[in-house]
């Protein structure tokens, strides 16, 4: 039921393209000996010592936007666990991203993710089952952990080289957990200009509604991630028998193509939030500057069926239709 709403609102709105970073390498910039950065995917990683910023392969299904290590970068990517020319003990954290649209294949292309398993992103990986594992005789292993983060999909490749006691490998978690997504730089707050909330809450509840209500705007306008429409508004997806059919069909090709960027929300009460939000596809705004609701139901967050409503008008379609 999602990916006809890619179709469905194109053309609302202005659109805004995102700068370069401007640095040597495109894209990818070091501002200090142990951060390193690409400032289009504004990403970050702060590396622990002897760990460096690698090359970036020429990826794009997925595309690599960080890759760290200990040990100079190998020839081939993914960079595997088992290479017996990287030498014993190294570690490398490769951080992917999806580009809209595209298969979500693993790396090394063995398997095809499914939307499912792209789910909030964890406090600390460690802590996390990653749906992707392997090992080598001599100690050697990696993992896939699969992600959302700021509503982007995200793998990140742990690798660790002949290490049987783990311990290179558990370094290399602890430099994943240092991973920083950023908001664009026009957004730069969570709490609307000349609003004050009425109720008190806690930063870790208002970055938890801030993330389910980014999950719930990607499941219900067709970008893919742990929710289906009926999930992700409350009451079920609004749309009739027949806009759903259309909508099924199309659903694999519109996978991850609109991105939901929650500019600010406010939590006037435990359970009712008013969020402001635009809908981007390839980074340009389709539609920009909506101010919905979304409301805490059986304990995860859903925005309202008016705020969905007032989206898909704007591309002819009479909603509720049921």
């Amino acid at each position: 039921m999602k990916g006809v709403l890619a179709v469905l609102v194109v053309g609302a709105g202005a659109a805004t393209v995102l700068s370069d970073g401007g640095s040597d390498r495109p894209g990818v910039e070091v501002i200090s000996p142990v951060v390193a950065r690409n400032m289009t995917a504004r990403a970050s990683i702060a590396l622990s010592s002897g760990w460096r910023e690698l090359d970036l392969a020429s990826t794009t299904d997925p595309a690599q936007v960080l890759v760290v290590g200990t040990a100079p970068r190998p020839e081939n990517d993914p960079i595997d666990a088992c290479d017996a020319s990287i030498p014993a003990g190294s570690g490398f954290v490769s951080v992917y991203e999806y580009l809209t649209g595209a298969r979500l294949n693993s790396p090394d292309h063995q398997r095809v993710y499914d939307t499912t398993q792209f789910v909030s992103r964890p406090p600390d990986f460690a802590d996390v089952a990653p749906p992707g594992t392997g090992s080598c005789t001599d100690g050697g292993q990696f993992a896939d952990f699969t992600f959302l983060d700021g509503g982007r999909f995200f793998l990140a490749r742990v690798v660790a080289t002949a290490d049987p006691d783990g311990e290179r490998f558990q370094d290399a978690i602890t430099v994943l957990n240092a991973l920083e997504i950023a908001v664009p730089p026009d957004v730069t707050s969570t709490t609307a200009p000349g609003v004050t909330s009425t109720t008190a809450v806690t930063a870790e509840e208002e970055d938890v509604a801030r993330q389910q209500v980014t999950d719930a705007l990607r499941g219900a306008f067709g970008g893919g991630g742990p929710l289906t429409g009926d999930e992700a508004v409350v009451g079920g997806f609004p749309l009739g028998p027949v806009a759903a059919k259309a909508a099924a069909k199309g659903n694999e090709s519109f996978i991850g193509v609109i991105v939901p960027r929650v500019d600010w929300l406010v939590l006037d009460t435990p359970t009712h939030a008013a969020v402001n939000f635009d809908l981007l596809i390839d980074a340009q705004v389709i539609t920009a500057n909506t101010t919905g609701e979304a409301l805490l139901v059986e304990g995860r967050w859903r925005i309202t069926e008016e705020t969905f409503c007032t989206i898909v008008r704007r591309g002819g379609i009479t909603c509720p239709n049921r």
